[in-house]
């Protein structure tokens, strides 16, 4: 799984097939402070990591993360993520 979290927001995203682009829900508007990236699944190869855009249908800035937590901006401001888009093995 693949989770998203802002200072007041946390979405839990459940599209996992490999290289097809999700949009967030439009009600998550925040800066993202945190990800957490689980790639085990339990009837298909583990995906290596994934890609967070800063636009929707996977355009605009990206950022490339592992399993794991991650913190996208280093400054504590956060960054708003639109789409996603879980790699290919």
């Amino acid at each position: 799984n693949l989770e998203f979290y802002s200072k007041f927001k946390h979405v839990k995203t459940h599209g996992t097939e490999r290289g097809v682009c999700h949009n967030l829900k439009s009600s998550y508007n925040e800066k993202t402070t945190m990800i957490y990236f689980n790639p085990s699944t339990p009837s298909w190869p583990d995906p290596k990591g994934y890609t967070a855009y800063s636009k929707a249908d996977c355009t605009g800035n990206k950022y490339f993360g592992s399993s794991g937590w991650q913190y996208p901006d280093d400054n504590g401001d956060g960054t708003r993520f639109r789409s996603y888009r879980v790699t290919k093995n």
